[in-house]
């Protein structure tokens, strides 16, 4: 009764605070009701819109873009953890001088989420490994969500300055965002914009983010669940998205490269391009094919520019079981992705090892043909061996290609004939047209284990495991 009394004298002497409380009280009870009604309605007749707002919730509520990244006057953004210091750069806890000892050959890793943290430290341990009087450093300069319009500009502007003996490029799946946001302009700029703060306060978005019916309104908003793109993108309703791919950004990927290839040739360093590999389950039909498009971009241009080509996704493809989503990978994946990339490295430095002859097509040797059909040949060890993958090189260029693969384990030969790609159905489609006349090819055979995550074996080279034999005759 004491209790009545007082909360009535109360009413009686502040009555705007208790009508006050009682209307928020009343609106935050309504509020629930009506989130619990959403909620209902989502998982009992939109279940899978329910798991995307689900996921929306979750991510949000993770985020963290403003302790990792921070404004950039010529980039938007930029890795909060990189930062110029005494005559050289700091990437996360390592220190980088400019100028650089002659026995270390650096490394630099251009791309977005996909190699931030992913890939350049098991590289660099994987590099370190191997028994090499020279001392190898892997610079980390990905960042989350750029394209390959920022890595260029971030070449010229902070990488350059290190002089890398050889650069990674990693892109393929942010670029695709850009070919359907309207109004397409070669620069990017329809679709990237300086950073700007946040429209929702932080509280507000805390709050948004645990509701349902929030998330939803900011899905219909054009926000995502990470603030490093809402603060750095163009925010358009999905209404306005385009609904077929811009051509046009293929040809600005493509100037890019081709850019990044002519900057590092004139530096004295060479670029070795990696395309994007993605979980065919996970990637959705649209998403997919714009990779593709940038893939095919991309191994057109080495080819072009006779530099070296990283291909990852051969293998990766069959491990949908690594993608995290569509593109990201966990440890097994980018311990894979180290491996080739090694490679890649080793053959363009050298490994202390010697070549073994390569076999000369002569036009005075049968010229009855202009092309010639063959036949590599090798003896291995089976057990615990998934498959093989078979590199060319070409008269005096420098850079091995991948010619394709042959599985399982048991195989024995790999056979290249002209025009007869059902005799090697995993073939590069540009060596369709077979060996021909005149030229000089050198083969190297990489076995694949059946490890998890499989491990990349020392390469067998023609002249010494790998045996080739013409058959011109067929």
């Amino acid at each position: 009764m004491k209790i009545l009394s007082t909360l009535r004298t109360f009413n009686q002497q502040h009555p705007r605070i208790v009508n006050s409380v009682l209307t928020v009280g009343s609106l935050f009870v309504f509020l629930m009701l009506l989130e619990w009604g959403f909620r209902s309605f989502l998982l009992m007749f939109q279940p899978e819109a329910a798991g995307v707002i689900r996921q929306f919730s979750q991510s949000a509520a993770k985020d963290d873009t403003l302790r990792r990244f921070e404004p950039h006057p010529y980039l938007s953004y930029a890795p909060a953890k990189i930062r110029f210091e005494n005559e050289g750069i700091r990437i996360g806890k390592a220190f980088y001088p400019r100028r650089k000892n002659p026995n270390v050959i650096r490394i630099a890793c251009l791309g977005g989420s996909t190699t931030m943290n992913q890939f350049p430290d098991p590289l660099a341990r994987l590099l370190m490994q191997q028994p090499d009087p020279r001392r190898f450093e892997v610079m980390d300069f990905g960042c989350d969500a750029w394209t390959l319009m920022e890595s260029t500009i971030n070449y010229l502007i902070r990488v350059s300055a290190f002089k890398p003996d050889i650069a990674i490029v990693h892109h393929g799946c942010n670029d695709v965002p850009p070919r359907y946001w309207p109004d397409y302009l070669p620069d990017y700029s329809h679709f990237r914009k300086t950073w700007q703060e946040a429209r929702i306060p932080s509280s507000i978005k805390y709050l948004l983010t645990r509701s349902w019916m929030g998330c939803f309104l900011m899905q219909r908003l054009g926000l995502t669940y990470y603030d490093i793109t809402n603060l750095t993108v163009h925010r358009i309703p999905p209404s306005q998205m385009k609904t077929q791919f811009v051509d046009e950004a293929l040809e600005s990927y493509e100037r890019n490269l081709r850019t990044l290839a002519a900057l590092m040739k004139a530096h004295g360093g060479t670029l070795v391009i990696a395309p994007m590999a993605y979980s065919r389950t996970k990637a959705g039909e649209k998403f997919a094919q714009g990779i593709e498009d940038y893939n095919r971009i991309a191994r057109v241009t080495a080819a072009d520019l006779h530099v070296p080509i990283a291909e990852t996704d051969a293998i990766l493809k069959n491990h949908d079981e690594w993608f995290i989503d569509q593109v990201h990978l966990n440890s097994n994946g980018n311990a894979l992705k180290a491996q080739i990339y090694s490679n890649v490295i080793r053959e363009i430095v050298g490994d202390g090892t010697k070549e073994g002859s390569a076999n000369i097509l002569s036009k005075e040797n049968k010229t009855f043909s202009e092309k010639r059909d063959l036949e590599l040949r090798w003896e291995y060890d089976p057990r615990n061996i998934r498959e093989y993958h078979v590199y060319v090189r070409i008269d005096r260029d420098p850079i091995l290609k991948y010619l394709g693969r042959t599985f399982p384990g048991t195989s024995r030969s790999y056979r290249w004939k002209a025009d007869a790609p059902e005799l090697a159905p995993i073939m590069k489609e540009e060596f369709h047209g077979g060996p021909r006349m005149g030229h000089t090819y050198y083969f190297q055979v990489y076995p694949i284990t059946q490890d998890d995550p499989p491990k990349v074996l020392k390469p067998m080279r023609s002249g010494q495991e790998v045996k080739i034999i013409e058959r011109p005759w067929e």
